[in-house]
């Protein structure tokens, strides 16, 4: 398996456990509205977004699921 692949693989289960744990904690799984918005719109400007795959090339995800997920965060440190 490449580092590349366990990079992204790592970056998908720590996400994912982030937002169970939050879930689990009654605290809620989705980021409103607003927030998502405004990390989507920080993806379209960005050099590392494919906006025809909808996807992040610095860790792979489907930005359209990922930005509304309230423990993701970007592995570009821009939101």
């Amino acid at each position: 398996m490449s580092m590349k692949l366990l990079k992204i693989i790592k970056s998908f289960v720590t996400t994912l456990a982030r937002s169970l744990i939050k879930m689990k904690s009654n605290r809620g799984l989705l980021a409103n509205k607003d927030i998502s918005k405004i990390r989507i719109e920080k993806c379209r400007s960005c050099s590392e977004y494919n906006i025809d795959m909808d996807v992040c090339y610095a860790c792979w995800c489907n930005m359209s699921i990922k930005t509304k997920l309230i423990e993701a965060r970007c592995p570009q440190k821009k939101w």
